[in-house]
């Protein structure tokens, strides 16, 4: 009798690597599923799988259920809230309670619906921040900053959308355990020194965490005023 194959006797790198192939092959001739235009969460994650492959791996058995999830959920870049980008992604308000744990990776979009924030962008336990104790870098990405004057005549005030921003940061670092880093990025428009990237780095280091620069702006530790 042919005896079955003992797949957990392989190393754990060789287990992860399978994964990845069954999680992140796309079926041949489709488009790539969509993944937004904006922030890491956009360019960072991979193309996935089709539902039904990724369904009969996690139903294989417990064990590979417990590994492939895991990995799943701790290789993504998931969004804090919705953003009208077509990404198809889900917020980790939508995510099952029990995969919170792997997710290592969030990223907050600040600058969208900046005259009228949606009233779910709040910070509440139905996030479950709490519960994310791997994330050790959370990520925030700038589109806009409308305290610059350009919108004047066009915001409700200089410092809403600021003070909005701010608060709601300031809520997530009191909730994330483990959290060791911020992540700063914007689109180029986005200064540096201008109010809303001022204040939000101010609650980071009120907070004690230390800040980090994303790929897309190209910011430093040692940039000069930017104008």
């Amino acid at each position: 009798p042919i005896e079955p194959f003992r797949f957990f006797d392989l190393p754990s790198e060789i287990r992860l690597r399978v994964y990845h192939f069954v999680l992140f092959t796309p079926k041949r001739g489709r488009n790539p599923r969509l993944t937004g235009s904006v922030g890491a969460s956009s360019k960072k994650n991979p193309p996935i799988s089709p539902t039904s492959h990724r369904v009969a791996l996690f139903l294989t058995s417990r064990r590979m259920h417990d590994e492939a999830s895991d990995y799943f959920y701790s290789t993504q870049v998931f969004r804090l809230f919705h953003l009208q980008d077509y990404s198809r992604m889900p917020t980790i308000r939508a995510i099952p309670p029990r995969y919170r744990p792997s997710i290592a990776t969030v990223e907050l979009i600040l600058g969208s619906s900046w005259t009228a924030p949606p009233r779910e962008w709040t910070i509440t336990r139905s996030l479950g921040l709490e519960e994310m104790a791997r994330m050790r870098t959370f990520k925030v990405f700038v589109e806009v900053d409308p305290s610059h004057p350009v919108f004047e005549g066009f915001r409700i005030s200089r410092d809403y959308y600021t003070d909005f921003a701010g608060d709601l940061l300031k809520g997530v670092l009191e909730r994330l355990p483990s959290l060791e880093y911020v992540e700063f990025d914007g689109w180029p428009s986005v200064r540096k020194s201008g109010a809303l990237m001022k204040r939000l780095m101010h609650e980071v280091r009120t907070a004690g965490k230390k800040i980090a620069w994303g790929p897309e702006r190209g910011w430093t530790d040692h940039d000069g005023e930017e104008f």
